[in-house]
C-alpha cells in the first residue's frame, strides 16, 4: 500500500506542484522509511529479533538505577505540598 502511494505520488502531485512533485515524493519516501524503522523498534524494543541499531540501552537504565535514582525519587516527596488538613491546622 505504501509502495503504491510512493509510486503514484509524483503523478498525483504534478497538477498542483509541477516538477517540484518529484523531489517531494522522494521526501515522502524518506518519511515512510523512517516510520517503518520506528515501527520495527517498537515491535522489538530490546533487539531480540535482530534490529540492533534501534534498541533500548538496558545497561544505561540499570546504571541510572544503581547511581541512586531511586533514592532521589524518595527524597522528592519532601517537596510535595502539604495536604489540606495539615495546612488548615497550621492556620
Amino acid at each position: 500500500l505504501v509502495d503504491s502511494l510512493i509510486i503514484m505520488a509524483p503523478f498525483a502531485l504534478y497538477p498542483e506542484l509541477g516538477t517540484l512533485s518529484i523531489p517531494l515524493s522522494g521526501l515522502l519516501a524518506l518519511f515512510f522509511r523512517g516510520l517503518l524503522a520506528l515501527s520495527k523498534s517498537f515491535l522489538d524494543p530490546f533487539g531480540v529479533e535482530g534490529f540492533a541499531d534501534q534498541t533500548m540501552k538496558v545497561d544505561v537504565l540499570v546504571s541510572e538505577l544503581n547511581f541512586g535514582a531511586s533514592k532521589r525519587w524518595l527524597q522528592a516527596g519532601a517537596f510535595l505540598p502539604k495536604p489540606e488538613e495539615e495546612a488548615e491546622a497550621e492556620r
